[in-house]
């Protein structure tokens, strides 16, 4: 699990906030992220030939160019914390250097386990969507019912 926070402009309120790795992977075998509270948000990993990143887009448009916000990847989501993050402003990429990706456990070692699951818990029962949230060995997943 990791939280992005920190983005600001037209797309901030679909970037920011926490996401979970699904059961669904994407063709090199990675896992697609959910955002937890909102099914309709996703992370998504795309390798092209000489370059791959990171890309948060809307659900429905996972397997396609779109996407509002990316980083670089070529590693697990988690490793890439220390690398930039460029979100569409509506007209074009920009960099963004204050925003933040962490994994559960940094997250965790700033507002403390309790809190954490508290407002996780708060935020996917407020979403009214149709999947459930799952605590296993300090990690939280997203499945979609079906």
């Amino acid at each position: 699990m990791v939280f992005i926070s920190g983005a600001t402009g037209r797309f901030a309120t679909m970037v920011n906030g926490p996401y979970a790795p699904s059961r669904l992977t994407w063709l090199d075998s990675r896992s697609l992220y959910r955002k937890i509270g909102d099914d309709s948000v996703c992370i998504q990993h795309r390798s092209l030939a000489d370059y791959s990143f990171w890309r948060i887009q809307p659900a429905g448009k996972k397997d396609t160019d779109y996407c509002v916000a990316y980083i670089d990847g070529g590693c697990a989501l988690h490793c890439c914390s220390s690398r930039g993050w460029h979100i569409h402003n509506g007209t074009e990429f920009q960099k963004q250097p204050n925003v933040e990706m962490v994994t559960a456990v940094n997250a965790e070692q700033k507002v403390g386990s309790d809190v954490l699951i508290e407002s996780l818990i708060a935020v996917y029962k407020s979403s009214n969507r149709k999947s459930q949230l799952f605590f296993f060995e300090s990690q939280f997943f997203v499945a979609q019912n079906t």
